[in-house]
């Protein structure tokens, strides 16, 4: 029976970053495989989103993906397929993603209380759900306590957040207790009417 490689279109991804993959089935000597049934066990590539459960290479022996998208930031990660009863694999060289966080309203009164939806992405502006983040403590803000998943739109809201310092203020958050991100707002002073 054949030895099988699997052969990405490319090797490099950076986690949350979904890119397109073209995988192309060959023997162990380069002979392209067409019209071969393949199989992407979710168990097996669990680190990974976008793979099919099962599909057919083309006449050229090729898998589009598109898009492929990694969760994990290790290194070193393996795509598992299945062909013909035998286990073949794809390695990937991963990135771990650098987190931005924006603010929306981006300005608030000071000792007032905002409703403050923030917003988290990766440095290429792909929108991040279901990590956990926290807030690091500041001087500067109050009613940030507790653990926050954002939505698949990447968002979650503070609905009582308070800025006990005027001017431009950086907030900081801590995403799946790893990666920093900061977001500045601007705090008008409060004025008070005696």
């Amino acid at each position: 029976p054949a030895t099988y490689k699997l052969v990405p279109s490319i090797t490099s991804l950076t986690q949350y970053e979904p890119e397109n993959v073209t995988f192309t089935l060959t023997t162990a000597k380069g002979t392209i495989v067409p019209n071969m049934n393949v199989s992407f066990t979710s168990s097996a590539n669990s680190n990974f989103t976008g793979l099919p459960a099962a599909v057919s290479t083309d006449g050229s022996g090729q898998i589009p993906v598109n898009p492929l998208t990694t969760k994990d930031y290790t290194t070193s990660q393996t795509v598992t397929a299945t062909v013909d009863g035998k286990n073949v694999t794809a390695q990937f060289t991963v990135t771990e993603a650098t987190f931005l966080l924006t603010a929306t309203p981006a300005k608030m009164v000071q000792y007032e209380k905002e409703s403050t939806t923030f917003t988290l992405t990766t440095s290429k502006g792909t929108k991040v759900p279901g990590l956990n983040v926290t807030f690091q403590s500041s001087a500067a803000f109050a009613n940030t306590s507790g653990t926050h998943t954002p939505d698949t739109n990447g968002a979650f809201t503070l609905s009582d957040l308070i800025a006990t310092a005027s001017g431009e203020q950086t907030i900081a958050v801590t995403v799946n207790g790893r990666k920093n991100a900061t977001t500045k707002l601007r705090v008008a002073k409060l004025t008070f009417d005696i």
